[in-house]
């Protein structure tokens, strides 16, 4: 969990795991939370989290649902996809019996440090005062942060696929690396498994979902997608939804705070009610494009206070990834968010596009029972010097998820006022007057307006029609 430093040069002590083998620790306490005072093991690879309440040891349902969460529901023993879920989860991997209850989990990667030495904590790169502290070396780009709210997405998804919820969903418990776009979850050997195992917390302000406020839920699933909303929003704008210049009670900061964020919740930016609208310009969450705009209206103006109607996470992962299909790069050297989504000048710096015209390419399908007839999917991909295609983006069933072929399949460039289509993997054609010529792998051709390439002659490969667009 922390980074390691030089062996204590005091003697090791010894704890034992419920398999009956034995590892050594630090006497020295490493760090300590609500629940656990946390030490390093002998080779600085695991740390041990022993339980402060003593009562623990002693609980025969307190031990079991630790042990279901380490060995039953942990993803990260998967023969099949465990080493992809180890870089996304901070999983405990053993129980540990004596000399008291606790667990045993994995160090965090050494990118979740900074050069100093201190946890990337999530709440530091989504607040523009504390993002001014961090060196702009470790802040990334708004492509890692759009990177991190998929991998966000993605780890809650897969907890709530198996019936888990985090229930305490927060800045505090996802490390994150702006600069490679990656995400770990932490502080997982108190999920909730509803009706089965409660929730130890109610989870942390502003993150807390309005109905766990006002007495009329417990943490589960659905409040955690309240949470998931509220950490995509402030990942991708710097600011958090309903946290605006509007006061609800004038008695006391508690229940102004209790108000604001439960009963009285009102999402900053809705369309009908600008009363905690805050001051000056701001992006609005419509330029994120239309996918993740559908999901902010669904998360913080219909839904809000409707539980059961809230975009699930898998919803939000593949929103997120529609969306990696329509940004663009910022052609200011200097912006430091560097990416924008398309349609919209760059929220960072204002500027516009680079090169004029880039190409849009939009995705047909083929029409099930129908071979050969080809139908407009609404979905869009916009061109960029440097983009790749996958096996994703030339098949229709495929999805961009934690199993998916990364083997580039094609690329495009731009090359002295020419933008070129470069074969790769596919057995990729461009129709021309309905006469279908193959494009060679490892060969290119120039792409012009109304061109139609079918990427794959397979079932279920797709069509694309090439528009070249100008900003205004």
């Amino acid at each position: 969990m922390a980074k390691a430093r030089k062996k204590s040069k005091k003697n090791l002590l010894e704890a034992t795991l419920a398999d009956g083998s034995t590892i050594l620790y630090e006497p020295e306490i490493l760090g300590e939370g609500s629940e656990g005072i946390v030490h390093f093991t002998e080779d600085k690879k695991k740390v041990v989290k022993f339980y402060k309440d003593s009562n623990d040891s002693k609980d025969p349902e307190r031990r079991r649902r630790i042990e279901n969460i380490v060995y039953k529901y942990n993803p990260t023993r998967n023969p099949e996809s465990g080493d992809y879920w180890k870089s996304l989860y901070c999983w405990p991997t053993a129980v540990v019996v004596a000399p008291r209850l606790g667990v045993l989990v994995p160090t965090y990667p050494a990118h979740f440090f900074t050069k100093d030495g201190r946890e990337k904590k999530l709440s530091w790169f989504i607040s523009p005062r504390t993002r001014n502290l961090i060196s702009k070396a470790e802040r990334g780009d708004w492509l890692g942060h759009l990177k991190i709210a998929i991998m966000m997405a993605r780890a809650t998804r897969r907890l709530h696929s198996a019936g888990l919820a985090h229930s305490d969903l927060s800045y505090n418990n996802f490390l994150a690396d702006p600069v490679i776009g990656t995400v770990t979850m932490i502080d997982l050997d108190s999920l909730v498994v509803p009706d089965v195992y409660p929730p130890n917390v109610a989870g942390t302000p502003g993150l807390i979902a309005p109905e766990v406020i006002m007495g009329k839920g417990a943490p589960s699933i659905r409040t955690d997608l309240h949470a998931l909303a509220v950490l995509v929003y402030q990942t991708l704008l710097f600011r958090h939804p309903l946290r605006g210049p509007k006061i609800n009670s004038t008695l006391s900061a508690e229940e102004d705070e209790q108000l604001s964020m439960g009963a009285k919740a009102l999402f900053i930016e809705d369309p009908h009610d600008q009363s905690n609208r805050p001051q000056g310009t701001f992006t609005s969450f419509e330029r994120l494009g239309p996918y993740l705009s559908e999901l902010v209206t669904k998360s913080f103006i219909k839904y809000l206070h409707m539980p059961d109607n809230r975009p699930t996470a898998a919803d939000w992962e593949q929103a997120l990834i529609r969306t990696t299909d329509l940004i663009h790069p910022c052609s200011n050297d200097r912006c430091e968010l560097k990416w924008f989504v398309y349609g919209t000048s760059c929220p960072g710096c204002g500027q516009k596009m680079a090169h004029h015209p880039v190409p849009l390419l939009q995705f047909y399908k083929e029409q099930n029972g129908k071979p050969g007839h080809f139908i407009n999917e609404r979905r869009q991909l916009v061109v960029w010097s440097g983009l790749y295609l996958y096996k994703w983006h030339v098949f229709d069933h495929i999805r961009a998820g934690e199993n998916a072929d990364k083997t580039p399949q094609g690329y495009f460039r731009y090359h002295e006022g020419q933008w070129y289509f470069f074969n790769l993997e596919m057995d990729a054609q461009l129709i021309e007057k309905g006469i279908q010529k193959t494009i060679p792998k490892n060969q290119s051709i120039p792409l012009q307006q109304g061109q139609q390439i079918r990427l794959s002659t397979e079932r279920r490969g797709r069509i694309v029609y090439v528009q070249m667009i100008k900003e205004p």
